[in-house]
């Protein structure tokens, strides 16, 4: 009888080191993890030259919150829950996608992206 226990010990412990984890993620409390996501409010177009703002609105998951972004032209930002950034197009309209990656305390993340077109003229 005590070998059994060594043996269901043992597998479970090396179950556990080889990323087999509970299906159900709960967190403290024992109430179920809230599924993290976001979405991107900003403009979609934007006038070249001008400086525009998009923000990021995570759901679900547990604060705080990370936030990593990347788009066109190699501009990224860390730890920032909205980015401002100039569109420049020296040949008129460009279109790119712009992302942020949000990461809660737990360390589940999600990459949400928006596509945006930069256009001659106007205000965002």
């Amino acid at each position: 009888m005590r070998l059994k226990s060594i043996v269901t010990f043992a597998t479970v412990a090396i179950l556990a080191g080889c990323g087999h984890e509970p299906t159900a993620a709960t967190r403290s409390g024992g109430k179920p993890r809230l599924t993290l996501s976001s979405t991107i409010a900003g403009p979609t177009y934007v006038p070249n030259g001008v400086a525009c703002t998009w923000t990021a609105y995570p759901t679900g998951g547990t604060a705080p919150y990370e936030y990593d972004w990347i788009g066109g032209n190699a501009f990224s930002a860390t730890n920032q829950q909205s980015y401002t950034a100039e569109a420049s197009s020296s040949n008129g309209t460009i279109s790119i996608a712009i992302a942020v990656t949000v990461t809660d305390a737990l360390g589940s993340s999600v990459t949400v992206q928006k596509r945006v077109t930069s256009l001659p003229g106007g205000s965002c």
